[in-house]
């Protein structure tokens, strides 16, 4: 099991990258912290991630360590603004790594595509909205979600 953020390297999606993400993406505590919990067919994830990947508006990057798949960060581009969604491997929880990825998945969106970025997060997932306020990006409450906007 990776431990080490010294391994740690973020590089664009791939169509073979499907099945970790539909893996990911299945993940009984992504799918309790998405605000969509219905499960998700691998068909249906199937063509909505090669719609992603062919999408203009829409980047993203897989997180690996020492060439293992451990994390994903996506942008999907609203107007002037991006969302920002990712996760991390329930392997790696709780190591900090989502500060990595979401750091290094902005420096890769800045040099793209700057924009003002925002994420949202349902109020009990505390785990992304420490990692957030770790980042100092501003907090708010909008229609029930926790709301982050990038500095």
């Amino acid at each position: 099991m990776p431990s080490a953020r010294e391994g740690l390297a973020l590089g664009p999606a791939r169509p073979d990258d499907a099945e970790q993400l539909f893996n990911w993406r299945s993940d009984p505590v992504a799918r309790a912290m998405s605000f969509d919990q219905r499960p998700i067919s691998w068909p249906a994830h199937a063509a909505w991630f090669g719609r992603k990947l062919a999408d203009r508006d829409t980047l993203i990057y897989i997180l690996e360590v020492d060439g293992l798949p451990v994390g994903q960060i996506r942008f999907d581009f609203e107007s002037q603004e991006a969302v920002l969604s990712y996760s991390v491997d329930r392997l790696v929880r709780g190591r900090g790594w989502g500060i990595w990825l979401i750091t290094a998945g902005m420096n890769e969106l800045a040099r793209r595509h700057p924009a003002r970025v925002r994420a949202a997060v349902k109020p009990e997932n505390w785990a992304s909205r420490k990692t957030f306020t770790k980042l100092a990006w501003s907090e708010s409450a909008v229609d029930g979600q926790i709301v982050f906007h990038s500095p």
